[in-house]
């Protein structure tokens, strides 16, 4: 009789197991759901940098394309600050005017800046607001320099 009764005993998982076990798998997917979380963040701050430096070339590209591109052309009128808003009726305002509201658009607070010296270099800066990891937000610049 003692033989048949340890086999009953010892059979099958207690509550006590499975509430342990419960435990364990529980912590596991929290631990994932937090590296989810980080993860898309971060995907989030690589797809904003990827649009900058998109941005960056589609200014310089526009920059090439306008026939009228010398050194003082470039110097006098591609030349604007970040927080500038270009005027006039020149293909040269009309690209930065199209350039910074695709800024604005595609980019949280996104601005530019493109600064041409004599010599045909130019720096183009972008500027935008990214969110953090941890939730809070920071100011982000990227500046490409090419020689047009």
């Amino acid at each position: 009789m003692s033989i048949k009764h340890s086999m009953v005993k010892n059979r099958g998982f207690s509550l006590l197991e499975i509430l342990v076990s419960v435990v364990v798998l529980a912590i596991g997917l929290l631990g994932i759901a937090g590296l989810q979380a980080v993860g898309l963040k971060s995907n989030q701050s690589a797809y904003m940098r990827t649009q900058a430096a998109s941005q960056i070339t589609s200014i310089l590209d526009r920059m090439r394309a306008n026939n009228a591109t010398t050194a003082s052309y470039l110097a006098n009128n591609y030349n604007i600050d970040l927080t500038a808003t270009p005027s006039g009726d020149s293909v040269a305002a009309q690209d930065l005017l199209a350039w910074k509201n695709e800024l604005a658009v595609l980019l949280p607070g996104g601005d530019g800046a493109v600064l041409c010296d004599a010599s045909d270099i130019c720096t183009v800066t972008i500027g935008w607001t990214d969110l953090q990891a941890d939730g809070s937000r920071a100011d982000r610049f990227f500046s490409m320099t090419s020689q047009l």
